[in-house]
């Protein structure tokens, strides 16, 4: 079975480890970072009136630093110490906590940092033992290493008309932001256990996390965007649309009343992408082994043939 690397897909596991953390009272999402993460407590907000950062806000891409992107796509391996110390030298912000969208791999990093912290365990280990395990994920780790070569698929660019090996980035305290690597078997029974969440019902409630948590994580809670001339499959019709960021998932609702939940990623080598559509009970995963590939558009016009 060939492996992918799953950059930024990790945002939502890590998200529903701290949402499953809640659930067991041991953190609150309007806890201030500071109260888990002392270091945290030097950075000097952008103005005096500016409200403390939570853990809601590294959830929802609302704590008000700047896009980092592609910076934060090779922080992966960082180490404790080193992001420690680049936290507690400041930090630059592009808005007020609170006030807007705007993604944030490093938020994704500080909210790992805080499920190691709450748990007892690396966050790596906690969603291990209490997500991807209970799921079947049994094919799913977080260093390439422990992975046999010829079960891995590596990752390229296309440069001077030649195929090149991208470096890969081993596991570190920056892998909240996208560190997973999977099957897409695996990932199939994740996005399925989303899809189980709707609707509502009187079932057992076996999940390694609570069926309301999920439909929790699927919420819109700060708007991301707003497309007005976005069209349908065929390309004419017009089909705006409105964005919001959840709980480590993009949502999305166009003007026909249809919902797609989703998230996309890139890391040096690999793109990958999952949409689903909880009214109808159907999604898309593709994964691709190109340098930021091609798969976002193509996952999109797949999910929105399937709902036509």
């Amino acid at each position: 079975v060939q492996t992918c690397a799953l950059p930024i897909l990790t945002k939502s596991f890590v998200a529903m480890a701290a949402l499953r953390l809640r659930d067991e009272g041991k953190l609150s999402l309007d806890d201030q970072v500071s109260k888990h993460l002392p270091e945290f407590a030097r950075v000097q907000l952008p103005t005096a009136d500016s409200p403390a950062i939570t853990i809601f806000n590294l959830m929802t891409m609302s704590m008000g630093l700047p896009e980092d992107n592609p910076w934060g796509d090779r922080q992966m391996a960082i180490t404790r110490d080193a992001l420690e110390k680049f936290v507690g030298a400041g930090l630059s912000f592009s808005n007020p906590p609170s006030q807007a969208y705007e993604y944030s791999n490093l938020g994704f990093v500080l909210l790992g940092k805080i499920v190691t912290k709450v748990s007892g365990v690396r966050f790596q280990d906690y969603v291990t033992r209490e997500i991807l395990r209970p799921l079947g994920m049994k094919d799913t780790c977080w260093e390439y290493a422990d992975i046999p070569a010829e079960k891995f698929a590596l990752g390229y660019r296309w440069e001077h008309d030649a195929w090149r090996l991208e470096p890969i980035l081993h596991d570190g305290d920056g892998a909240a932001m996208g560190g997973l690597i999977t099957t897409l078997d695996d990932f199939a029974r994740y996005v399925a256990f989303h899809l189980d969440a709707w609707p509502a019902r009187d079932d057992p409630d076996r999940g390694p996390v609570r069926r309301a948590t999920v439909r929790e994580m699927h919420q819109p809670q700060v708007f991301s965007g707003f497309a007005a001339n976005a069209t349908q499959v065929d390309g004419t019709t017009r089909n705006p649309n409105i964005s919001f960021y959840a709980y480590g998932l993009g949502w999305n609702r166009d003007a026909r009343g249809v919902v797609k939940v989703s998230h996309s990623g890139g890391l040096p080598g690999f793109g990958s992408i999952y949409r689903f559509a909880p009214d109808h009970g159907i999604g898309v995963i593709a994964f691709c082994n190109l340098r930021y590939g091609p798969v976002y558009q193509t996952a999109l016009r797949a999910l929105n043939l399937l709902i036509d």
